[in-house]
C-alpha cells in the first residue's frame, strides 16, 4: 500500500534520502543515478524503474548501479563493524576508490 502511495504521489522523483546515506550522491553523479539511488531507497527493487521515472535504461544498467550500491553500503557497514574511521571517513566523503567501484 505504502508503495502505491508513494508511485501515485510522485514523492520519489524528489524524496529526501536519510543523512547517513547521502554520501551515495557522491558515487552516483548523473541524474539518472541520482533517480536510480531515490528510486531504490523508496521501493527497494528496479522491476519499474523506466516505467515509473520516464528515464530509458536498460536493465543490465540498473542491475550494475545496484551492485555498486550494494558494495557501497556493505564496505561502509564492514568498516563501522570493525571501528576503521579512516575508511568511513573516505567512503562518506565520496573519496574511497578501488577498482572494483570504477568499473562499475
Amino acid at each position: 500500500m505504502r508503495f502505491d502511495l508513494e508511485l501515485i504521489s510522485g514523492n520519489f522523483f524528489d524524496c529526501e534520502i536519510p543523512k547517513s546515506k547521502k554520501y551515495l550522491f557522491k558515487y552516483f553523479r548523473t541524474n539518472i543515478q541520482r533517480q536510480f539511488v531515490r528510486y531504490y531507497y523508496v521501493f527497494n527493487s528496479i522491476k519499474y524503474f523506466a516505467n515509473h521515472t520516464g528515464l530509458h535504461c536498460k536493465k543490465r544498467w540498473l542491475q550494475l548501479l545496484i551492485v555498486r550500491h550494494n558494495y557501497l553500503e556493505s564496505l561502509l557497514k564492514k568498516a563501522r563493524k570493525e571501528m576503521d574511521f579512516e575508511t568511513v571517513t573516505l567512503i562518506e566523503s565520496g573519496k574511497y576508490t578501488d577498482d572494483k567501484i570504477r568499473r562499475l
